[in-house]
């Protein structure tokens, strides 16, 4: 792999992941269609995307508007890291990008412990609004969606070990055991090697839109 130390949401951080599977759309890679379809339309946007991307060498996701909720969640990320940094005893690290030195794929690590490969411990965080954070704190389960980033980025990093960590410093009084919540992952030697099996049959589709794209002729 290749360590793109660059700031996550900068020209360069969106350079770096133009045209490459990340781990935010590993979800819409895995999606399931309904009975009767072929595959999802998020599964089949996402391969238009990265194809068109690759080819133009040019970022096309679809802009965000910034809630106040997601800028909440981006300023207090450092005070959720330093938190369980405090609370675990690792020393993490933060990686901007990671790119795969073989595929079109990568990932943005919000932080890990140790070295990057097989000890490696991958650290997934968090901000959610409080009804969202008492809903972690009730299910004891990390949201399907977020296994599945955890899980690219286990894939990427070579490691099957992983944390999800959510904050919320609204948590106080009888409340503060559930102002921090670590929930932990190992995923199995099939679940890494299944994963690698679907990242390469989807970006090997995607190599076949780009080819597609190219025999159109111009009017």
């Amino acid at each position: 792999m290749i360590k793109h130390d660059v700031e996550q949401r900068s020209p360069a951080w969106f350079a770096a992941r133009c045209g490459r599977l990340t781990s935010s759309s590993a979800a819409e890679m895995l999606s399931q269609p309904p009975k009767g379809k072929p595959e999802t339309a998020g599964r089949e946007k996402l391969r238009e995307r990265l194809a068109m991307e690759q080819m133009a060498g040019a970022p096309m996701e679809p802009s965000v508007r910034v809630t106040q909720a997601m800028q909440n969640g981006i300023d207090r990320e450092a005070d959720a890291l330093a938190t369980y940094e405090a609370h675990s005893g690792y020393l993490i690290r933060r990686c901007g990008f990671l790119q795969h030195d073989d595929l079109m794929a990568g990932t943005s690590l919000d932080a890990y412990a140790g070295d990057l490969g097989v000890q490696c411990l991958i650290i997934e965080v968090k901000c959610p609004m409080p009804h969202t954070q008492m809903a972690v704190a009730e299910s004891g389960e990390i949201p399907s969606h977020y296994r599945k980033q955890l899980l690219h980025h286990c894939w990427m990093a070579g490691t099957r070990t992983g944390e999800f960590v959510t904050y919320c410093p609204e948590f106080v009084g009888e409340l503060d055991r559930h102002r921090l919540i670590v929930l932990p992952v190992t995923f199995t030697r099939s679940e890494i090697e299944n994963y690698d099996v679907e990242v390469r049959r989807f970006l090997a589709e995607v190599a076949v839109r780009v080819e597609e794209i190219r025999s159109i002729r111009s009017l």
